[in-house]
């Protein structure tokens, strides 16, 4: 019953494999944006409290600014991996496209030979009756040749 429902799934590991694979490549960059807009708003809860330290009394705001720059860089560096990372999804995307377009043109090709085979089953078949009523009227002819009129 199940076998009806799904045709043949020998072709098919190469899309369900890039499926999942841009499955994760999604996770990850959804895991990465969450980690990257918690980072940008630790950026300006720094930024903002070295505004209002900037007298020097509790923080040291050398030590401060440094941390800030070290932070941002982080930031452009995540940045780059997430530009990757929609490269990965697009990669992904495109091969699942392409295993499943390969996957369309080989069941059209079987499709196509199934029809082929049958056509050739019925032409020989008509051929083989084609030979039959060839005999009969040869004999028919024969026959009528052979019996002579009677006037």
């Amino acid at each position: 019953m199940f076998a009806a429902v799904i045709p043949d799934l020998k072709g098919w590991w190469a899309p369900i494999v890039a499926v999942w694979a841009a499955l994760a490549a999604l996770l990850t960059l959804y895991k990465d944006y969450l980690a990257i807009k918690k980072a940008k708003l630790e950026i300006e809860k720094l930024k903002s409290e070295l505004k209002k330290n900037s007298s020097g009394t509790q923080l040291n705001p050398a030590m401060l600014q440094k941390a800030v720059e070290l932070f941002e860089k982080i930031m452009l560096r995540s940045d780059f991996q997430f530009s990757a990372g929609i490269k990965t999804v697009f990669l992904c995307s495109l091969i699942c496209a392409s295993a499943i377009g390969i996957v369309w043109q080989k069941n059209q090709i079987y499709e196509a030979e199934k029809i082929v085979q049958g056509e050739t089953t019925r032409l020989e078949e008509l051929r083989n009756t084609n030979t039959a009523l060839s005999n009969t009227l040869f004999q028919l002819q024969q026959n009528r040749t052979n019996v002579s009129p009677t006037h």
